[in-house]
């Protein structure tokens, strides 16, 4: 499977929505329970914030849907390690899919595997 650079790019920051969704939720949850200024932050726009977290899980199972896909169709991969990197993608997304990301769909090459030779 061959992803162009803006694709991929692309494929990066889509990657990394869920992250900075998750850190912008428990900032606006640690202001609500603090009882900052804006303590109500949560409990004001709550309509806004369900569609929101909605849309970040549709989002992930894409993201996941996709990361496996790829991950069984790619020969980057070692045979023996893609079992692993399924559990990993399907346990820690948020974590592991952008270290996927940055191993295995950002170099550039002859389609070989991106494994490090031991």
């Amino acid at each position: 499977m061959k992803l162009s650079k803006p694709l991929k790019i692309a494929l990066l920051a889509t990657t990394v929505l869920p992250l900075i969704y998750m850190v912008m939720f428990f900032a606006s949850f640690a202001l609500t329970v603090s009882g900052g200024s804006r303590s109500n932050v949560i409990f004001d726009n709550f309509g806004i914030l369900m569609a929101v977290h909605l849309g970040v899980m549709l989002l992930m199972f894409a993201l996941i849907t996709f990361y496996i896909v790829f991950l069984f169709k790619t020969d980057r991969v070692k045979t023996e390690m893609k079992a692993v990197w399924a559990v990993a993608i399907f346990m820690g997304s948020i974590v592991a899919m952008p270290i996927f990301w940055y191993l295995y769909i950002w170099p550039s090459g002859d389609g070989r595997s991106a494994e490090p030779a031991a």
